[in-house]
């Protein structure tokens, strides 16, 4: 039986490699499903971990460690070059940053749920009822594996 898929965004994936609120879900995910994300996710993440460290939330050593988190639990990197219409169009359709919306080209793409753990991104497409909205799922509401049929 071939697990379903699911774009992770940034927000799900840096909680694989920093404890945070969420991560035992984050983890949850691991193994239960083939997870996907553009290659974008590196970049997101680094800067994520930028920024936790400039913070003071994690050392310099804790940065590296958390950096090669994307590889550590195997997700699919796709090349964004096709996706480039589909995130402009739900950029200006939504009023969002085009980076976040990579994520949703490609679960539009691959027909499958994006999740996330941004709250703001999930409130902003629910109020505007969107179709885009129909594609993400945040974090909190995915079943555990145990729970799938």
């Amino acid at each position: 039986m071939t697990s379903p898929i699911l774009v992770v965004d940034a927000s799900v994936a840096i909680k694989w490699g920093v404890p945070e609120v969420g991560s035992d879900a984050a983890e949850a995910l691991v193994g239960a499903y083939r997870l996907i994300a553009p290659q974008l996710i590196y970049a997101e993440c680094a800067n994520i971990l930028w920024k936790m460290t400039r913070r003071g939330e994690l050392s310099g050593v804790e940065m590296m460690k958390a950096s090669t988190l994307v590889d550590d639990f195997a997700i699919h990197t796709v090349s964004m070059r096709e996706l480039v219409p589909l995130a402009l169009d739900a950029s200006v359709r939504i009023d969002h940053a085009a980076y976040d919306c990579f994520y949703l080209a490609l679960a539009f793409l691959q027909e499958c749920p994006m999740v996330t753990a941004d709250s703001r991104l999930v409130r902003r497409l629910r109020s505007r009822r969107d179709a885009w909205a129909d594609l993400v799922v945040e974090l909190a509401d995915i079943p555990p594996a145990s729970d799938r049929p």
